[in-house]
């Protein structure tokens, strides 16, 4: 008869028991060494994204619908996110002109403000009923950023957009049904292309603009939201045709 040795058996659960121990802290270690390593990759992540300066100043709540032209775009080179956007070259001119600021309209794009439903889109411009959805989504329940509105407000130059074309949709509205009777189809009737000459309804100005792509990198240190670009001649008639005007007194 043969017989085990019990301190050969105790000897093996022993070893069976450290190797268990083992692998548990191999495991845990592994885990813990995976959870570092997603940690700081996606640390990294954050800090590069973090690099594109003025990424926060290029959203709709600042810009609009213009907001859709903002891009990050990585610059290997220096290893950092450079911030492009796109803003409006704004200036007036007869309605037919072919050439802007930027060069002819086959090159860059010419669009002039009439008021139209196509109009607006084409200028990225929200009517009065969008401001107003908009204006109300950003107040609910948002009391704290409701009291203290300056890092919510629009840029100005989009502002100027929408009262342009207000006003367009407006002025050609009461001067159909004026002058040319009631006509639903007014919209149809607005021939101010830079590939077509005005016939049916004669406009000696009008508000245009063409898009122009940007760099952050670009900006004025002490500007803090794009900027649309015009001139002073320009401005003063766009102001003119919204019903502004200047009277100059001379003292005696």
């Amino acid at each position: 008869m043969s017989s085990s040795d019990p301190t050969s058996s105790s000897g093996s659960d022993s070893d069976n028991n450290d190797n268990q121990v083992e692998l548990i802290v191999a495991v845990v270690a592994l885990v813990i060494s995976v959870l570092a390593f997603i940690i700081a990759i996606f640390q990294a992540l954050q800090q590069y994204y973090a690099s594109a300066t003025g990424y926060s100043s290029c959203t709709p709540k600042v810009m609009g619908d213009w907001a859709r032209f903002t891009r990050r775009r990585f610059k290997w080179y220096e290893f950092r996110f450079e911030v492009e956007f796109e803003v409006p070259v704004i200036f007036v001119a007869p309605p037919t002109n072919p050439r802007g600021p930027l060069g002819v309209h086959d090159d860059k794009e010419i669009t002039y403000m009439t008021g139209t439903t196509d109009s607006y889109k084409k200028t990225y411009t929200w009517d009065q009923e969008e401001y107003d959805k908009h204006s109300k989504t950003l107040r609910a329940g948002m009391t704290r950023q409701a009291i203290h509105t300056a890092d919510n407000e629009l840029a100005n130059w989009t502002s100027l957009l929408m009262a342009i074309q207000r006003m367009e949709r407006e002025s050609r509205t009461w001067q159909d049904k004026e002058y040319f009777g009631y006509n639903p189809q007014w919209e149809a009737q607005t021939t101010c292309h830079p590939t077509q000459a005005s016939t049916t309804v004669p406009y000696t100005l009008t508000v245009g603009m063409q898009r122009k792509k940007k760099s952050w990198d670009s900006m004025p240190d002490n500007m803090k939201k794009p900027y649309a670009t015009t001139t002073i001649s320009h401005l003063v008639e766009m102001a003119a045709m919204l019903g502004v005007h200047w009277k100059v007194s001379i003292g005696v």
